[in-house]
C-alpha cells in the first residue's frame, strides 16, 4: 500500500581521508512532511554561463527544496537573487541540497551543464 503522506527524504554522506589515515565519515538524513498537493517535482538538465541567472523552477512557484548537481568541469556559484555579494561554490562533479527562503541565482566559470531538482513544500 502506498504511503499516504507526501514527504521529502534527504540522505547525505561526507567522507574525508588524509593519506595514511582512516577516513572520517559524516552522515546526515532527515525527512519532512510536504503539503497534500500532488504537484510533481521539477527536474531539468540545463546550462549556465559566466553571468548571473535567476533559477527557474518551472511550474513550482516557491520550492521547499532545490538540489543542484554540477555536471561540468567548471566551478559553479549560487547566491540569493537579491544578495549576490555572498556566493557559495559548487565544485565540478559535486552537488548541494538547498532550502531557499527567497529566489536563487546561479553562474559558472565557463559554460556549465547542471541538473536542477525542485520540490514544492
Amino acid at each position: 500500500m502506498p504511503n499516504s503522506i507526501n514527504r521529502l527524504t534527504v540522505i547525505g554522506q561526507v567522507v574525508h581521508q588524509n593519506h595514511g589515515h582512516n577516513p572520517s565519515v559524516f552522515v546526515f538524513s532527515g525527512n519532512v512532511q510536504l503539503s497534500e498537493d500532488q504537484e510533481q517535482p521539477y527536474l531539468r538538465e540545463t546550462s549556465v554561463d559566466e553571468h548571473w541567472h535567476k533559477l527557474s523552477y518551472g511550474w513550482i512557484e516557491s520550492p521547499y527544496s532545490v538540489s543542484i548537481k554540477n555536471d561540468s568541469e567548471f566551478s559553479m556559484y549560487y547566491a540569493y537573487s537579491d544578495d549576490r555579494d555572498h556566493e557559495w561554490v559548487i565544485p565540478p562533479g559535486m552537488g548541494v541540497v538547498l532550502y531557499p527562503t527567497s529566489g536563487l541565482a546561479i553562474r559558472s566559470d565557463g559554460v556549465s551543464k547542471y541538473q536542477l531538482y525542485a520540490v514544492k513544500g
